[in-house]
């Protein structure tokens, strides 16, 4: 059984120019065991990343 508090379950890239960004959905283990879905933006470049 897999533990892992987050399930990945999509990634699209938004812009590959200067540099990455892409959009992320997940669902997120709540304490209580439920499942939430949520979506992030992280600009990635190179040696750090933002997450907007």
């Amino acid at each position: 059984m897999d533990n892992s508090p987050v399930r990945i379950t999509a990634e699209e890239t938004l812009s590959d120019n200067w540099y990455v960004l892409k959009k992320y959905s997940f669902d997120l283990r709540r304490r209580d065991g439920s499942w939430q879905a949520q979506t992030r933006e992280v600009y990635d470049r190179g040696n750090g990343a933002t997450i907007l």
